[in-house]
């Protein structure tokens, strides 16, 4: 569920958004599944570890913005 607007502009927000895609474009090019998969895995491991400041880092802003709140 979305909290805020602001984490798609955000690095965790961004992350998602690209597992999403590397998940539809699976579908598309099915041959490649296993990398494209393979690649959604490594960044839902790097992002969910990442200190709050790279988390909440927005490269739209070009600072950390928003809530830095554990969880």
């Amino acid at each position: 569920m979305l909290r805020e607007p602001l984490s798609l502009v955000q690095m965790r927000g961004l992350a998602t958004i690209t597992k999403i895609a590397l998940v539809v474009a699976a579908h598309f090019a099915w041959d490649y599944r296993v990398w494209l998969l393979t690649l959604v895995a490594v960044i839902g491991a790097v992002s969910s570890h990442m200190p709050g400041h790279y988390r909440y880092y927005s490269p739209l802003h070009g600072r950390v913005v928003g809530s830095t709140e554990k969880g």
